[in-house]
């Protein structure tokens, strides 16, 4: 029998944003922010709101709305909302085939992020509490962050405005040309000074060589970490480059399910986990990667890049987790995740404000959200 919080509709809205100038990476540039917002809807009308990784590359929300209508909303509507863990392992079962076919099923959780999402939003809201009360009990009310987004150009002018601004935490991007990526952590290092945290960003654009090279410029500017140094590495690539340099390898933010993360908690002194709550699989996922990091001893910095549903989902699940170090906010212009939401959670001193109020705690501004939706599509029961 369906009751109130049976779901009756899903919707999925492609948002973007173009980009004055665009986001230079060693994997490829970003024209334009984009974002998958999921919306699931109850019997009782009430809606939680949920968010898909589509930034890079170009065509992915393409994907990741079809995967969202016709392979899972199906599987959703006339489901209680209230049961996550059950809908989950319907999911599974049901999307098992595809993902084999597909070669793997890191597209399909990326889907399922949304989803995931959206449900604990719907939760909390029906409570009339935040999803980080839901998920473990709320640890903080303000999350520690970091300045992310610098290089591979004018890193010393957009360094010095980040410490105008407040920020004692910069993150670089390297993986370009040796001379500028040794010429822009040198920069970097000038600004903060001795002490403050200074990390880098290869985005997988080096070889190994090119890794063990860099990492003496890496040592010598005292970096906290260096993420994905290396191309489609492996477990024991990583550790072995982390035992060699000394340094702490950042990693994660491309790994699918929390299964995915257990054969790098035998390292806590080696690396730092970076689960991306908008590709790992949503709360359902990311937090019991916080909870298993916590007991191995292992630091948590979760990947975002992307709207304002994910960067609210990404501070709930800080708000309730010991383990998380720091998160990042991305310092350049991104007008998803700063103009989609009523009220953006403030940021100030290096810190960000986790929203006090039911499920995600935001809401949406409808105007931006009409104003930059490119695509609509609806499931209904």
């Amino acid at each position: 029998m369906r009751g109130p919080a049976s779901i009756t509709e899903v919707r999925v809205r492609t948002l973007k944003a173009p980009l004055d100038e665009p986001v230079v990476m060693a994997c490829g540039e970003i024209s334009a922010r984009t974002t998958v917002l999921v919306e699931v809807e109850r019997a009782d009308g009430l809606v939680g709101i949920g968010e898909s990784w589509s930034n890079h590359p170009h065509w992915v929300a393409a994907e990741r709305t079809a995967t969202l209508i016709d392979g899972i909303a199906p599987l959703l509507l006339g489901e209680d909302s209230r049961h996550i863990a059950a809908l989950h392992a319907k999911l599974a079962r049901s999307l098992s085939g595809p993902a084999r076919q597909w070669g793997g099923q890191a597209p399909l959780l990326q889907a399922v992020s949304g989803v995931d999402i959206a449900l604990w939003d719907l939760a909390g809201r029906s409570l009339g509490v935040g999803v980080a009360d839901l998920i473990g009990g709320r640890y903080r009310d303000r999350v520690p962050a970091y300045a992310s987004g610098l290089g591979p150009d004018r890193v010393e002018d957009i360094g010095a405005a980040c410490l105008e601004a407040g920020w004692d935490a910069l993150k670089v991007r390297v993986g370009f040309d040796p001379d500028l990526d040794r010429s822009n952590l040198q920069a970097a290092r000038r600004i903060l000074g001795p002490g403050r945290l200074l990390a880098a960003d290869a985005n997988q654009g080096w070889q190994p060589g090119q890794a063990r090279r860099m990492a003496r410029t890496l040592g010598d500017v005292g970096v906290a970490w260096i993420e994905e140094p290396i191309a489609d590495a492996s477990l024991e690539e990583l550790d072995g480059f982390a035992a060699v340099t000394g340094l702490t390898v950042a990693l994660g933010e491309n790994l699918a399910g929390s299964t995915a993360f257990l054969a790098y908690l035998g390292s806590s002194d080696r690396f730092l986990l970076q689960p991306d709550i908008t590709k790992v699989g949503g709360f359902s996922h990311a937090w019991p990667v916080c909870q298993l990091a916590g007991v191995a001893g292992v630091a948590v910095a979760p990947h975002f890049y992307g709207g304002g549903i994910g960067w609210a989902a990404t501070l709930q699940l800080a708000a309730a987790c010991p383990a998380i170090r720091s998160v990042e906010y991305d310092i350049r212009p991104n007008r998803l995740r700063d103009d989609l939401l009523a009220q953006p959670p403030a940021v100030a001193e290096g810190t960000v404000q986790v929203p006090a109020g039911p499920g995600l705690g935001v809401s949406l501004d409808g105007d931006a959200v009409d104003r930059y939706t490119t695509e609509s599509r609806r499931r209904t029961l």
